[in-house]
């Protein structure tokens, strides 16, 4: 067995699945907004980021079963700020725009995913 400390993680990852933490916090993104008429504006403001649990495995009472548990990082709750544009060629010369912000994230379930998504290698 290898040493190297990536290998280690690896194996501690792949071993103890329930004992892996789990991280998901807002980032900080920037979008330009760009609407005909409109000069391009550069805006700040937030999505999710991070690591969930996850995984698939045989059920340990029916071996034919699979047991899935997805979680991904999702926000939990959102802002709507207003951008002011400057619009030179619109009439009136200025247009605000909503833009949506993460403000809060958690690991939350993932969409559904039905058996065929999941692999099933011959052995």
């Amino acid at each position: 067995m290898s040493s190297h400390p990536a290998f280690s993680t690896l194996m501690f990852l792949v071993s103890g699945v329930t004992m892996v933490s789990t991280i998901c916090v807002p980032v900080g993104t920037l979008h330009t907004i760009s609407v005909p008429g409109c000069r391009p504006k550069s805006v700040p403001s937030t999505g999710c980021r991070g690591m969930c649990l996850s995984y698939t495995r045989v059920s340990s009472t029916n071996y034919l079963e699979l047991e899935r548990s997805c979680k991904c990082c999702k926000a939990d709750k959102f802002i709507v700020a207003s951008v002011k544009l400057s619009c030179p060629d619109l009439d009136p010369p200025n247009l605000r725009v909503p833009l949506k912000k993460a403000e809060s994230c958690s690991c939350r379930p993932c969409n559904s995913i039905t058996v065929e998504d999941v692999a099933t290698p011959d052995f």
